[in-house]
């Protein structure tokens, strides 16, 4: 498969004609998932999905690239009608980076079995998290949720997630995975560091911690009332590493998925 291989610095105007070129690629993927589809009969994912119990793997990915998908388009048509903002486009392209790292680490394996147990582990955290949210339910609106239903829903839910404590998948794992992977992380090991560092920023603001600003150079220093404090302006160029890793992200997760859907065997390009 061929990846992405540089990233080039841009000006405010550059990053936003970056966006402008990718608008086609957003809407064609929002477009898809609203559309019925399965994996064809004899593909990978297929096979995946018949050896799978639970959740399927082709769901698992779809859903992780529809939701990464709508972010990156919700993001971008604020910023192409509006302009940038200081905080929330960075909790909107966290989850969009987010969403094709997902999926570019439970596909990119060459291994059949690995790929399985990857696919597996998110659908155990995807268990986990929902039985964790039933447990908390103590009065559920009847006409939200089927009361009569809940201590069904709550077994069932218990012994899909069995023993386990706490999630398996570490985020930040599957943005470092999958940035190796979509970059050829060698040959230019410092996109790798600048994927890491964009990553914690994007967290940073979407946990609503200050220090992110700390790290911006639109930022200044200035005097008010006899104390100094930091001006920040919110900048194309702030959030071009951000845009640039979402979208280099669901695109490689989109084109794994199309791959692994096929039933005749596909040469990497």
């Amino acid at each position: 498969m061929a990846r992405e291989q540089t990233r080039e610095r841009l000006d405010e105007a550059g990053v936003r004609a970056k966006v402008e070129e990718t608008w086609p690629d957003l809407n064609d993927w929002i477009a898809r998932t609203g559309q019925p589809w399965t994996p064809q009969p004899g593909s990978p994912l297929a096979a995946m999905d018949s050896a799978a119990t639970g959740k399927w793997p082709s769901a698992l990915a779809r859903t992780s690239l529809a939701i990464g998908s709508e972010h990156l388009l919700t993001a971008s048509a604020y910023l192409l009608n509006f302009g940038p903002t200081i905080f929330s486009m960075q909790s909107l392209l966290r989850t969009a980076m987010l969403g094709g790292a997902q999926v570019v680490w439970m596909l990119s394996p060459d291994d059949p079995a690995e790929r399985a147990n990857r696919s597996a582990m998110v659908a155990r955290d995807a268990n986990w998290n929902h039985h964790y949210w039933v447990q908390g339910l103590q009065h559920p609106d009847p006409e939200a949720f089927d009361v009569s239903r809940l201590p069904e829903v709550r077994q069932t839910l218990a012994e899909l997630a069995g023993d386990q404590r706490r999630p398996e998948v570490k985020p930040t794992t599957l943005v470092a995975v999958a940035c190796t992977y979509v970059y050829s992380v060698p040959p230019d090991p410092t996109i790798l560091t600048e994927c890491m560092a964009t990553w914690r920023g994007l967290n940073a603001v979407a946990h609503a911690l200050p220090w992110e600003l700390d790290t911006r150079p639109e930022s200044t220093t200035v005097e008010h009332d006899g104390m100094r404090t930091t001006a920040t302006t919110a900048t194309w160029a702030n959030l071009q590493a951000a845009l640039s890793f979402s979208y280099a992200f669901i695109k490689v997760g989109w084109t794994l998925l199309d791959r692994q859907s096929l039933a005749t065997p596909h040469t990497p390009a």
